[in-house]
């Protein structure tokens, strides 16, 4: 660990301070992982690259502001970016306000500020300071670290894991105990789904073996992903166990393996279900006896200590051999995040939030809708998606901040993955243990370490209900929502709110009584209320006290408002008046008895909440509530009535309802029959829906948005799909999202045809869900992208009147749609699907591109580029080549991070070299970001795995065809060709001669296109 720690320093100590080195970085040029690199590195105190990066940047800040003091925050940023930066005005504008606060400090303390500054990590000679030794250095860091951890009580890494005082306490003891074992501690084996935390605790008992070691020394820690190597396991074993020269094709010198470098330590291997058996056999033998040998070795044996932390996804009895198992004696079980309490998740979100707020300096709200979803939904691939769920919604909050200019970044409903959103379908069966969890809004400042609770929920007391519709109703208009569409939503808003709320007091241990109420509310209010439920006894006969404590709340709001002038309406009054025929009824008969005894003019509108209250209390009186999940069929033109009937014969079940969509009905008429028939079908556990094709498949999440009712559709109308359906629904025991789930299990993988679409300009759609406003956001983004690419994008809104899959058909007979992008897939055929958090993170500006360009393969000749030619270089190892090329391919942006790990692998496995002495190292195209080709010379060959190169070809062809690398295929394999670029001089002679190559006939009959 001491020596990778000096290696990180002096590597960080050559690096440019205004573009340090990221841990992913060093770990590609020391060919290590990035998790061993960030354990060294934290271990040996060494700060991250946004630290060292910090006293440059603000010393450049201070200095620009010196001279231009009104200079402003973007043109701050344009400047210290053209000097070399890379940051943006957020980071400008928090620093700056650091520097400014602190030139206003007394002498001493800014002197003292002025020393903390700097100068940056490996600048100490320029500024004419003596810069301690790398070893010298290692012990300062470490001696910091260690002080760091006394001062701060972080002596137990564990403490650090949430939950580790709650559900994880167990699983910590047992990983105590097994470092504390003498004399070096137990083999462990951490079992758990992807994304529970392995990894963090694997660290942790690191961490924690180190303290126990105290001043004896440092201890190896070494980290190895079995995955990275499964497609070689004969690779694989080498990088573990080291191999002897002629071991394997390419093992031109021995090599020592990753358990020499962890002998007296730990050795941490990820995914070891990955790990060949011979490798199995091999690690047996290791912990059984501490010998081993190299790949090849066949006499002598070699000898190390090492203590195995290994992790897994599968099961050991399955994925494990016994010998294996047998010989590790810990087995650590991490629960899933569903199996661990609302509490310990609710913890994970506030810390990924103080995450994302530190990363963009800039104060979150996250939304209570939005904190009550990510509670809720399934969560698979567990903390780790969790994180990264969050970092999306973060970013799609970001972009509306950016955009806007607001003071904070929102995240809201609109912000979230639609699996996210999907959570607040389980609100019913955790609403008490939820809501004391989540009681508004959270705040998220950048440097807070405790979120800042603001505005209690608005439902708190039912009074409240006039002042939401009016900030509810401002905040969506200003959202770019139309009337309709703020009606919808304030609709289901105010349908589910009020059930939770009186839910909310059911749950109550000790409701108010009628002299409690008087107190509060009045007797005049109170006997208003009574004299109002008397009027409806026929029909409600025992009304239950929640809903009349409820109504009093609600009563005394009501004639407050009104003597203050203030409005009442309710949004879709006419839907409660035809949807809740009986409430609205019956609220009409007590708004006569209010109106009576206050001497007020209430409008109608009041009649409307009246309705909601009942239709809470008679929900609970109805039989069969809260029973079933409701099921309805779904088809175009008369079927779906005849499936439903045959079905209901041989089940013997008759709750499913059908429906059938005249086949030149219009999508929004269709869906107003369906939505109270979907009412009708819902006994308090969602409605299953069973589609055949076309709008019908998008009508469930607009249901769900206006009524607040769970919905699940299934794509398959036949009659075994709806005798299943029906079976399965029959049963109380079951929920809406299993018995989806079972279904869809059996609809099976047929691929869907690709759309022909029409013939005219390429198109690309962006959506979101509730309005156009991101989408329009979406729009502009995609244009200044694609700037000068000759295509047209074209936003939608799913939750306006026009039925999205009808449009999108119609948008595909007039143009080439060539994507769809936004917030939710709506599944047309044949296009692609972008998600909004791709395009912003840009990994899906690259997948735009090549939809647009599917229908062509570029030509060769375009990639010869001056900027990726380099005549003569003096390189002397084949590592020094790759790093170079890939470094020049990074840095224009035209492939990703991974692109470099694969070509260093891809060498690994063994090395492309064309006679000739032509190198054509090369990347997956998966990782491509643009299609650029490196041609480099080399002014003296080096050894490339036993070859003399002489010529260096880089290829990042991306989804580029075969045509296109045959063409540079021809070229490089001609002897007079690479003798005529190796001659040349300079970058446009190498131009030059390559383009004559490529635009020469070629006798074998492969030409270029351009010569056809």
């Amino acid at each position: 660990m001491a020596d990778l720690a000096r290696a990180i320093l002096q590597l960080i100590q050559r690096e440019n301070p205004k573009a340090p080195l990221t841990d992913e970085q060093i770990a590609q040029h020391l060919g290590v992982s990035r998790f061993q690199v960030t354990v060294a590195r934290s271990a040996a105190g060494i700060p991250d690259s946004r630290e060292r990066l910090r006293p440059s940047l603000m010393e450049a800040i201070r200095q620009v502001t010196q001279a231009d003091p009104s200079i402003s925050d973007r043109e701050l940023t344009a400047r210290l970016n053209a000097e070399g930066f890379k940051v943006s005005r957020f980071t400008v504008g928090h620093l700056r306000k650091e520097v400014e606060a602190r030139q206003q400090l007394p002498d001493p303390a800014a002197a003292q500020t002025t020393r903390q500054f700097g100068p940056p990590v490996g600048a100490g000679s320029r500024q004419g300071l003596s810069a301690p030794s790398p070893e010298g250095r290692l012990r300062q860091r470490q001696a910091v670290s260690v002080a760091a951890r006394g001062r701060s009580g972080a002596g137990n890494p564990f403490a650090q894991i949430i939950g580790s005082q709650g559900s994880l306490k167990p699983h910590i003891q047992q990983a105590k105990a097994a470092m504390l074992y003498p004399p070096n501690g137990l083999h462990t084996l951490i079992v758990g789904p992807s994304g529970v935390g392995k990894n963090q605790l694997a660290e942790a008992m690191y961490q924690f073996a180190v303290s126990l070691r105290g001043e004896s020394g440092p201890i190896p820690f070494v980290a190895f992903n079995c995955a990275d190597y499964a497609e070689n396991p004969q690779l694989l074993l080498s990088q573990l166990f080291g191999h002897v020269r002629g071991a394997f094709t390419g093992a031109e010198t021995a090599k020592a393996g990753l358990v020499e470098m962890a002998d007296g330590g730990i050795l941490f291997l990820d995914e070891v279900h990955r790990l060949p058996a011979e490798g199995q056999e091999i690690l047996f033998q290791l912990m059984d006896r501490g010998r081993y040998r190299r790949l090849g070795e066949t006499e002598l044996e070699r000898r190390a200590t090492v203590t195995i932390i290994a992790a897994t996804t599968e099961s050991p009895e399955s994925a494990l051999l016994m010998t294996f198992r047998r010989r590790i004696p810990m087995i650590i079980e991490l629960p899933a995040l569903a199996e661990r309490p609302f509490s310990e998740r609710m913890e994970l979100i506030r810390h990924f939030f103080r995450m994302e707020a530190a990363r963009t300096h800039t104060r979150i709200r996250l939304r209570s809708e939005a904190a009550r979803a990510f509670l809720l939904y399934d969560c698979p691939g567990n903390i780790g998606q969790l994180k990264s769920d969050i970092q999306v919604a973060c970013a799609r909050g970001f972009l509306v901040h950016v955009t806007e200019e607001t003071d904070e970044v929102v995240v809201g409903l609109p912000e979230l993955p639609s699996t996210v959103r999907r959570g607040l379908l389980k609100l019913p069966q955790h609403r008490a243990e939820v809501e004391r969890l989540v009681a508004g809004d959270l705040i998220i400042q950048p440097t807070a370490e405790v979120q800042v609770r603001e505005e209690e929920d608005l439902y708190t007391l039912p009074g409240e209900i006039y002042q939401y519709i009016e900030n509810r109703h401002a905040a969506l208009r200003k959202a770019g929502l139309t009337d309709s569409e703020i009606s919808r939503l304030l609709d289901a808003e105010l349908d589910r709110q009020i059930r939770q709320h009186v839910r909310q007091i059911e749950l109550q241990a000790h409701p108010l009584s009628r002299d409690e109420l008087v107190e509060h509310a009045g007797p005049e209010m109170v006997e208003t209320v009574e004299a109002m439920l008397a009027r409806i006894q026929r029909d409600l006969p025992a009304p239950d006290r929640h809903l009349y404590y409820c109504l009093v709340m609600h009563v005394s709001a009501a004639v407050e408002r009104l003597r203050q002038g203030k409005p009442i309406v309710y949004p879709h009054l006419e839907d409660v008046r035809t949807q809740y025929g009986r409430e609205f009824g019956l609220a009409l008969e007590m708004l006569e008895v209010l109106r009576g005894r206050t001497g007020l003019d209430f409008p109608e509108d009041e009649a409307a909440f009246l309705a909601m209250y009942l239709r809470s209390a008679l929900r609970g009186q109805e039989p069969g509530r809260e029973g079933r999940v409701g099921l309805v069929v779904l088809t175009h033109g008369r079927v779906a009535g005849a499936l439903v009937e045959v079905a209901g014969r041989l089940v013997g079940a008759h709750h499913a309802r059908w429906f059938e969509m005249e086949l030149d009905e219009s999508p929004e008429s269709a869906l107003s029959r369906l939505i109270p028939l979907v009412r009708e079908a819902d006994e308090g556990k969602g409605v299953l829906l069973l589609a055949d094709m076309g709008s019908l498949l998008s009508f469930g999440e607009v249901i769900t948005e206006r009524t607040g009712i769970p919905t699940r559709t299934v794509p398959r109308v036949d009659i075994l799909m709806v005798l299943e359906a029906m079976r399965r629904t029959a049963s109380p025991d079951t929920s809406l999202d299993q018995v989806a789930e079972q279904l869809t299990s059996l609809v099976g993988g047929t691929a869907p045809r690709r759309a022909t679409g029409g013939h005219g300009v390429k198109t690309i759609v962006t959506l979101c869900l509730t309005g156009q406003g991101t989408a329009e956001r979406l729009k502009a983004l995609l244009e200044k992208l694609l700037g000068g690419e000759g295509v047209e994008v074209v936003s939608l809104g799913v939750a306006g009147d026009v039925d999205i899959a009808e449009r999108l058909r119609q948008l595909s007979l007039q143009r080439r749609l060539v994507a769809v992008v936004g917030t939710v897939d709506p599944g047309f055929p044949g296009i692609p699907f972008i998600p909004v958090e791709e395009v912003l993170s840009g990994r899906g500006a690259e997948r735009v591109r090549r939809a647009l360009g599917a229908d062509r393969t570029p030509d060769a000749a375009d990639l010869i580029q001056p900027e990726f030619l380099i005549p003569r270089a003096r390189w002397s190892t084949r590592e020094e080549a790759l790093d170079a090329c890939t470094h020049l391919l990074l840095t224009r942006g035209c492939v990703t991070q991974a692109f470099v790990t694969d070509v260093f692998r891809r060498e690994l496995a063994g090395p492309t070299v064309l006679q000739g002495g032509v190198a054509l190292p090369h990347g997956s195209p998966m990782h491509v970001q643009k299609p650029a080709v490196v041609v480099a010379t080399l002014a003296d060959p080096v050894n490339w795995a036993g070859h003399p190169v002489s010529v260096v070809c880089m290829l990042a062809l991306g989804a580029m065809g075969k045509e296109t690398f045959m063409q540079l295929y021809r070229v490089l394999t001609s002897d007079a060709l690479v003798a005529r670029i190796r001659a040349a001089a300079s970058r446009e002679e190498m131009r030059q001669a390559l383009l004559e190559a490529l635009q020469a006939p070629d006798p074998s009959g492969v030409q270029t296109r351009r010569n056809r």
